[in-house]
């Protein structure tokens, strides 16, 4: 029996904590002042919120919102006889005409507890209202298609022949400039002067021969640049474009009976050999030795040059 009267007992205060929760779960009631309006007009909206006294609620622009409308204005007061009871006064419009009715209003409050903790970081918590239907009519709802027209016809504008005027002449600059610019290219492009294998070789030789400090410290670097300028010439006249080739690799071609070269085959060898020999050299060079072997490339050169001329127009012949 005992146990039945604290069931009893227990089963009365869950629904009284449950009617209380009910009870005071914040409120809210919406009303407008129109139910048809035209897109663009203010609407007067009031809410009346009822909150539990555990709760403050917030009143500020960010605090609420109706989704679809613009709050234009908006004011809230308190029931004087009543703290937990506020009327919050609206003004809110749309420019939408596809809405057809005032959505809810969305409010918001915090735990009182939270506030009084000094805590910054306070759980916010939202309520809704109620929704209200309303009519938003388009400004063109009235009007036939063919009966919407300019509010005024289209101004002309009196423009002066001189802006034409200007407009030509701005034409023919830009015309000017675009052929100037092609004839300058083109006029580069037929003045370019490609050099011969045998001009770049004697240009790099003379750049050697014009540098007035040659000194002995500096004859290895001008013995290797010989050897590779004798080299390209060579691969250039045979019109081969592998240019990293090896000096062994550019003698084995030239060993070959019908290279145009085989005949100054045994003249070429013995320059790549003083060449190579110049790399392991340990003691001093002579600057006489060097002016010496840098007369017999140039002459080589020059001589290949002319062998290979005469070799191309007796073949023609």
């Amino acid at each position: 029996m005992k146990i039945k009267i604290i069931l009893l007992l227990f089963a009365v205060v869950l629904n009284t904590v449950a009617v209380f929760a009910y009870v005071t779960y914040p409120k809210a009631v919406l009303s407008v002042d129109e139910n048809s309006i035209d897109v663009g007009n203010i609407v007067k909206a009031t809410v009346e919120i009822t909150i539990p006294p555990f709760a403050k609620l917030l009143q500020t622009e960010d605090d609420i919102s109706i989704e679809g409308w613009d709050i234009q204005d908006f004011h809230f007061k308190q029931d004087i006889l009543d703290e937990c009871k506020f009327i919050l006064d609206l003004s809110i419009t749309t420019f939408n005409s596809k809405l057809d009715s005032v959505s809810k209003v969305k409010l918001s409050y915090v735990n009182k507890d939270d506030l009084l903790d000094d805590s910054f970081f306070c759980d916010k918590f939202y309520f809704f209202s109620n929704s209200v239907p309303i009519k938003v009519n388009s400004i063109f709802s009235n009007y036939k298609r063919e009966e919407i027209f300019d509010i005024k016809n289209i101004k002309e504008m009196n423009i002066p022949i001189i802006f034409y005027f200007l407009c030509i002449l701005f034409v023919l600059f830009v015309c000017f400039v675009i052929y100037r610019d092609i004839l300058i290219l083109k006029i580069k492009e037929e003045n370019e002067f490609v050099f011969s294998p045998r001009e770049k070789a004697i240009r790099t030789l003379n750049g050697i021969y014009n540098n007035k400090e040659i000194r002995v410290s500096d004859i290895n670097d001008n013995y290797y640049l010989m050897s590779r300028t004798l080299k390209i010439f060579i691969l250039e006249m045979l019109e081969i474009k592998n240019k990293e080739m090896t000096t062994m690799e550019v003698l084995d071609i030239l060993s070959k009976e019908t290279n145009p070269f085989h005949k100054n085959y045994q003249e070429i060898l013995s320059l790549f050999k003083i060449y190579d020999s110049v790399k392991y050299s340990i003691g001093l060079l002579s600057l006489k030795d060097f002016f010496d072997v840098f007369n017999k490339t140039k002459k080589l050169i020059k001589n290949l040059s002319v062998s290979v001329k005469k070799d191309i127009e007796e073949s023609n012949d």
